[in-house]
């Protein structure tokens, strides 16, 4: 007789996504020395982002991601979409071991969980660093294959489409940790504030002119420049006029730390040059733009210090495709 055919071996129960892996781009061109201190100050600027919302975070560093565990993974992602440097992120699932009969199993409960009920094709992403008794290709092979095998037993038939599968899981072993995740979440990119110089930001008191001055704000605070506002207001009470303080309440969710200072008239040279020289600044940068080929406003604002026009190349609907919010 032939004997009854095994049933596949139970898999674990499916994984929860409690770290949030955490992407850089422009930061993995720089030197060693250059990346480990950018990275140390974008570890920074997430702790105060995350206390100034007063939300939990534990960050652990492999020099490939960032990893942040924290209680409230849906009010963590939105803050650090807001968070220069960072190019992506991912809710990942996390097990502590690298054995490849404890990864397929896992990675396989982890796909089932988050498969959409609509999907009938897969595939698997794989990646590893470290040493480890198998190749990135053995991985995604193995994997897929339980994938496979458990979509099958639960009554799921699933087949392999590389090219463009309804649904993809992909697993990173680093080392001796392995992490599965099923989506990506767009970051900004850019550098970390604080990375590059300090630079006085104009927010002039118009409604217009105000919303110009946050956007080019936003333009070089994503270049890494770490932020001194210069609102437009009343200087006796050091209140912002109603259009400047709005602007600020918007880049305010993008910066972990800023100062304000306050004039009666942002654009008063030698005032400018005065509170640029006190704050320790490198620049000025103020939103003006361009009309007949000509910049509408000044040239220059500081005397010696360079005047930063981010806006002038941009065209209207360029400039209002900045995702300031």
């Amino acid at each position: 007789m032939d004997a009854p055919p095994q049933a596949a071996p139970p898999l674990p129960p499916a994984p929860a996504a409690t770290t949030l892996l955490l992407r850089f781009g422009e930061l993995t061109l720089k030197s060693h020395a250059v990346r480990r201190r950018f990275t140390q100050i974008l570890r920074s600027n997430i702790e105060t982002a995350f206390v100034r919302e007063g939300l939990d975070c534990l960050i652990r560093d492999d020099f490939g991601h960032l990893y942040v565990d924290t209680s409230d993974i849906s009010r963590a992602v939105p803050l650090l979409q807001r968070t220069f440097g960072l190019t992506s992120l991912s809710p990942v699932a996390t097990l502590r071991s690298s054995d490849l009969g404890e990864v397929a199993p896992f990675l396989a409960a982890f796909a089932l969980e988050n498969l959409p009920p609509e999907a009938s094709t897969f595939a698997v992403r794989a990646r590893r660093t470290g040493s480890h008794p198998y190749s990135s290709m053995d991985l995604g092979r193995v994997c897929g294959s339980a994938i496979f095998e458990a979509a099958a037993a639960s009554g799921r038939h699933l087949s392999v489409d590389l090219s463009k599968p309804d649904f993809e899981v992909e697993v990173e072993v680093r080392e001796n940790r392995t992490y599965a995740y099923a989506r990506r979440v767009p970051c900004p990119g850019g550098l970390p504030v604080g990375t590059a110089g300090k630079v006085l930001f104009v927010l002039r008191g118009g409604k217009a002119e105000s919303d110009l001055d946050a956007r080019a704000a936003w333009m070089l605070i994503k270049r890494g420049a770490q932020p001194v506002f210069l609102a437009e207001g009343d200087e006796a009470t050091r209140t912002p006029s109603p259009h400047a303080a709005a602007a600020l309440g918007r880049l305010a969710a993008w910066t972990p730390s800023y100062k304000v200072l306050v004039a009666s008239d942002p654009l008063d040279g030698e005032a400018v040059a005065r509170l640029a020289r006190e704050v320790k600044a490198h620049a000025v940068a103020v939103g003006t733009r361009a009309k007949a080929g000509a910049i509408a406003g000044p040239v220059s604002l500081a005397g010696p210090l360079p005047t930063f026009h981010p806006l002038l190349a941009l065209t209207d609907a360029e400039v209002a495709q900045i995702p300031l919010g």
